[in-house]
């Protein structure tokens, strides 16, 4: 007993020693700016989306002047996309405002079409990109209203000393932990009505995944702004980022300064995923200072700092949004080579069982060989539009649409993170390529011996039952010549008794 209390007591003074380092440095106030995600739609879908994208913008819409030449600029981007050889092309949609956040804000520079947006939202804006010849993205941003800034405020000044038990481990999570999980779930659920919203319109290769997984199923970027992060020199950034390396983690749930990455002295970036964990990026977050949109200029042409953040924000990482979400289609399409993998014992080819069980066993393997053929293909098509887009004679562009992040310790001299992904991708692709090869080598195989079996129980059956028809036929012959007789035998003296009579 009196070293449970003694260990409770020892947990209690740590939580009360790391809870301080939880908080927002001196006091500051962290403010969620913005929220970018992309949805992938490939070729035989643009139709669908071109349908959903007319009713988003006609459905309970108040019409401003941005809102017929929206209309006209997705229309004409889809038609184009529809006959397009080569990669390339966008196009920027002004998207809504909310009608709570216009209501707030009665000025006579509010034009753009006004409706209903999830809770929180102050303005939905859209951009279609063309990276792949046969693929379209539409990025979603999300602009954020001061409220939602405020919410997560309350949340990283919380005293967190609860604590709960791993159910896969059994062990105390601490309170640190707890706290991590509160702040990534109210981040995550600002996505996930967002995603909600856009599903009842348009739903492509991430927000049409089935399940009962309450995640967040597109990939983003989130866009958070401090007042003053120390960016030069590089010793001064380092200590800051050390001095608040729990803070940071709330935010990212990556350790800082490990793996942080910088972009032109203005950016930081923390990865959700682990890479040692087998994961690759699926959701950055992004932290800045507000200290660097400070000239007199930008307040002047944009407005605000805030306004001035968003702008810089969306012109960067539009194509590094890109890259994310063309990095998780290569990764659905692992994800669905590892199925068919996973079902091949389920197709064994059993010689001896029954005409009926074999053609069971023939109409499954059949269909099975129908969808991983096309999965093959369709697998083939992005491999080889993606080996493109990455070749060394269009890479430079690439690379010159996404932004540059550096590791800001790199003793190991890793490339930076966007030409660090593209290996990747390219290494993945390569190696599904021949993965998939196999499976579709194996199903043909498959296939062809139930199909000759199958073919081998017909013609069996088929001489069996001729067998039978001829017995069949004999025997029908016999008792012909049978009845005749009998007949014969019987008639005959009965016609010759009434003739003689």
């Amino acid at each position: 007993m009196p070293e449970t209390n003694i260990q409770a007591d020892h947990h209690d003074d740590l939580d009360t020693h790391l809870n301080p380092q939880e908080l927002p440095p001196n006091g500051q106030h962290l403010t969620l700016h913005c929220l970018q995600f992309a949805e992938a739609f490939k070729l035989e879908g643009y139709e669908k989306l071109e349908a959903g994208l007319d009713r988003l913008y006609s459905e309970n819409a108040k019409p401003g002047r941005y809102w017929a030449k929206d209309q006209d600029r997705y229309k004409e981007f889809l038609d184009e996309a529809r006959r397009a050889f080569l990669y390339g092309g966008w196009v920027k949609l002004e998207g809504f405002v909310s009608k709570a956040y216009a209501k707030s804000h009665k000025k006579a520079d509010i034009d753009a079409c006004v409706r209903d947006l999830p809770h929180g939202v102050s303005s939905l804006s859209f951009s279609m990109f063309r990276l792949l010849p046969s693929m379209i993205m539409l990025v979603v941003r999300v602009d954020y209203e001061d409220s939602v800034s405020n919410s997560l405020n309350e949340i990283m000044l919380e005293q967190c000393n609860e604590r709960w038990k791993r159910p896969t481990t059994g062990k105390i999570q601490p309170a640190t932990t707890v706290k991590a999980k509160k702040v990534d779930a109210f981040i995550n659920r600002q996505q996930r009505l967002t995603e909600a919203f856009i599903a009842d319109y348009c739903t492509g290769e991430f927000l049409s995944v089935n399940g009962n997984d309450n995640g967040c199923k597109c990939p983003s970027i989130k866009l958070y702004s401090l007042q003053d992060i120390p960016f030069a020199p590089i010793t001064k950034l380092t200590y800051w980022l050390k001095a608040n390396c729990r803070f940071v983690q709330l935010i990212g749930t990556y350790p800082a300064p490990f793996l942080t990455y910088q972009l032109d002295d203005r950016y930081l970036m923390f990865e959700h995923n682990k890479f040692w964990e087998g994961g690759r990026p699926r959701d950055i977050c992004i932290l800045t200072s507000e200290s660097l949109f400070k000239p007199p200029e930008a307040h002047y042409i944009y407005g605000s700092i805030a306004d001035t953040i968003r702008y810089e924000y969306e012109n960067s990482f539009n194509y590094f949004l890109n890259l994310l979400a063309i990095d998780q289609v290569l990764r659905a399409h692992i994800g669905l080579a590892i199925k068919h993998r996973s079902k091949l014992d389920d197709y064994n080819i059993d010689s001896k069982s029954s005409l009926e069980n074999k053609r069971k066993q023939y109409s499954s393997i059949y269909d099975a060989k129908n969808v991983v053929s096309g999965d093959h293909y369709d697998f083939l098509r992005f491999r080889q539009e993606l080996e493109y887009i990455t070749s060394a004679e269009v890479e430079w562009q690439l690379y010159g649409e996404a932004p540059t992040f550096k590791l800001l310790d790199n003793q190991h001299k890793q490339p930076d993170f966007v030409r660090s992904l593209v290996s990747d991708m390219r290494h993945l692709a390569s190696l599904l390529d021949g993965f998939f090869a196999l499976l579709n080598s194996r199903y043909s195989t498959l296939f062809e011996s139930v199909s000759s079996l199958s073919n081998f129980a017909v013609a069996d059956s088929t001489y069996r039952y001729q067998k039978q028809l001829s017995i069949l036929t004999w025997a029908l012959i016999i008792l012909t010549v049978v009845m005749v007789v009998l007949t014969v035998v019987m008639v005959v003296p009965v016609i010759t008794r009434f003739m003689t009579q």
